[in-house]
């Protein structure tokens, strides 16, 4: 299904009054491409699906909604931006950019300890898009968060401050490395900016087709492909790509681009690193290969890329795949680094019995009380 309360988003939005006329505007009219136009088993194209997805991100920024659009430099982030700057063109190319609310952004987080290639491609993506912005003059803010020092690897593990989040433990690299330093950063730009943050919309670019398990989570959430305010995270939300499977969003990526030769406009010239990149990763891809339609097919080129010391799954199968490959070599230490840590997470010799906790203003040490336990339990048998 595409946006709940209209098959191409809210109604008005659809109906502007354009007043140049470009490739921003004319890819609609378009209707005999033999991708953008060949319904998908589900009925649709994928022209509906971009339609869909464009007319509600205009109806939330005319709607005094700011927008705050996740983006990791993935394939799936890349389509939610790719639509979100479609949406900005045709309102200005409809004369509406002074309607559109304030507080834009798009906002990454480099963790630091980021697959060298993903972080490589997600800051050349910035760079194209902040290019974009600037010469469109789009009321769009690039914000790319860090975290500091001692919430890195380098400051939480080597240093010996807290331990790896092992995968039965809770994710607290996730929470320090990118949770706390996007809050902060986002944060800081409302208030500086004078944005209710109340009114803003977080777009994220999960899908229900991805796995089981994330299916679970936005049913969990209430997350649909319009906008819609949930009541377990307090806050507003729109999916972008929920109902999309990834043969639409590589036939997206494949069409979208800045060359004459695209059927779909877009902020960067073309998406083929990206591509080569999720190839490379997987050993296959759907991209600019034309397969089946059928939206049951199990997905390929959906490689997971994160932080390479990440130890919340049990293998890194895609930079394990990457380093098979000699431009990705550089991998392979990396690798190292990350089994050194698996291996030693019940290596007791390697643990100290005080556990240092660093506080405002000072530090001090502290013998943690889950050690301490240990202690007294080893001293009585």
């Amino acid at each position: 299904m595409l946006a709940n309360h209209s098959l191409f988003g809210a109604q008005y939005a659809n109906s502007l009054d354009i007043k140049i006329i470009d490739e921003w505007t004319l890819w609609r009219n378009e209707t005999k491409h033999i991708v953008a136009d060949t319904p998908y088993d589900c009925g649709f194209t994928l022209r509906q699906y971009i339609v869909s997805a464009v007319d509600e991100f205009k109806s939330a920024l005319l709607d005094e909604k700011p927008l705050q659009i996740s983006f990791s430099g993935g394939k799936d982030s890349s389509c939610v931006v790719i639509l979100f700057i479609i949406a900005m063109m045709e309102l200005k190319r409809a004369s509406l950019l002074s309607s559109v609310v304030k507080g834009n952004t798009i906002i990454s987080a480099n963790t630091r300890s980021e697959n060298p290639r993903a972080l490589q491609l997600m800051l050349e993506a910035h760079t194209d898009l902040s290019r974009f912005i600037e010469k469109e003059g789009l009321p769009i803010t690039l914000i790319l968060a860090e975290p500091n020092t001692n919430q890195t690897l380098i400051g939480r593990i080597v240093t010996g401050r807290g331990l790896p989040s092992y995968s039965n433990k809770s994710a607290q690299c996730s929470i320090e490395r990118k949770l706390i330093p996007t809050k902060s950063a986002l944060s800081r730009f409302y208030r500086e900016n004078n944005i209710d943050i109340k009114k803003t919309v977080v777009c994220l670019g999960s899908r229900d087709s991805e796995s089981q398990a994330r299916r679970k989570s936005l049913k969990s959430f209430g997350g649909t492909n319009s906008v819609k305010f949930s009541t377990k995270s307090k806050r507003y939300e729109f999916y972008a790509v929920k109902n999309w499977t990834v043969i639409q969003i590589w036939d997206l990526l494949n069409l979208a681009g800045s060359n004459q030769n695209k059927v779909i406009p877009s902020y960067s010239e073309n998406f083929v690193k990206l591509a080569e990149f999720y190839r490379d990763a997987t050993g296959e891809c759907n991209y600019n290969v034309t397969i089946s339609r059928n939206n049951t097919k199990q997905e390929g080129c959906s490689s997971r890329s994160g932080c390479f010391d990440c130890l919340r799954v049990q293998r890194d199968k895609s930079a394990e795949q990457l380093s098979k490959n000699k431009q990705y070599e550089y991998l392979k230490p990396l690798l190292h680094i990350r089994q050194f840590l698996s291996d030693i997470e019940r290596d007791w010799s390697r643990r100290n019995l005080l556990g240092r906790t660093l506080y405002s203003g000072f530090s001090r040490l502290r013998l943690m009380y889950s050690t301490l336990i240990l202690v007294v339990l080893y001293l009585l048998l």
